[in-house]
């Protein structure tokens, strides 16, 4: 009961808070009712424990064939599939929408870095420090949302990435040490997919087009 207790009064799975919360604590009602556990859940929906366990405490956004799945295996009549076009309109800033949906249809992805990783190529703890860093509001649920734009690079079809990243990027240790040098090893994973290229802008390349916006303050 105590442990019930703290998962209800978890400020991050709070239904009042956001979409996601909202979405999330009726997963873990239905679930509940259903009595079937966390992995259970994962297992009739194809995906993992930690994916179901994350959704429930809103720290990641879920994809819509979950939430389709979820509503076949829990007999909930549509009730996800219908909240999860409302989970994903708050999910990102408004001006960022368009763009997620290009990614999905893009056959292929080019992007050019001065300040951090490219979003699908970041770590989870990586995303955590970069929003930490910026202490904005909601931010775990922007969070939540670029974790699940990665989900592309899952696809049976994924884009080709060719990402040009400035050398500052590289030797600016966001999260610590530790944080970092696992980022640096998922880029190494990431570079050996032939799908994807990865450059590094040297800084001996001296001034680049880049830099225009950042004379003009």
């Amino acid at each position: 009961m105590t442990a019930e207790r703290r998962k209800d009064t978890d400020p991050k799975a709070d239904p009042k808070v956001s979409t996601l919360a909202y979405f999330g604590t009726e997963l873990r009602i239905r679930r509940e009712e259903a009595e079937l556990s966390q992995a259970e859940l994962g297992r009739r929906t194809f995906c993992t424990h930690s994916y179901v366990s994350r959704i429930e405490s809103a720290s990641r956004v879920p994809s819509e064939e979950f939430a389709q799945r979820c509503d076949e295996v829990l007999g909930t009549g549509g009730t996800f599939a219908r909240l999860w076009p409302v989970v994903i309109e708050h999910a990102y800033p408004d001006w960022f929408r368009p763009f997620v949906d290009l990614e999905k249809e893009a056959v292929s992805i080019w992007n050019f870095e001065n300040q951090v990783v490219p979003g699908l190529l970041q770590t989870e703890e990586y995303v955590r420090a970069v929003f930490d860093g910026g202490r904005l509001p909601h931010a775990q649920e922007l969070i939540a949302a670029r974790l699940t734009r990665q989900h592309i690079l899952e696809e049976e079809s994924p884009p080709a990435i060719w990402a040009v990243l400035d050398e500052s990027i590289l030797r600016r240790p966001i999260g610590g040490a530790e944080v970092m040098r696992r980022q640096l090893e998922h880029l190494l994973a990431c570079a050996a997919d032939p799908r994807v290229v990865l450059q590094v802008l040297p800084f001996t390349a001296g001034a680049l087009a880049g830099l225009n916006g950042l004379s003009q303050g």
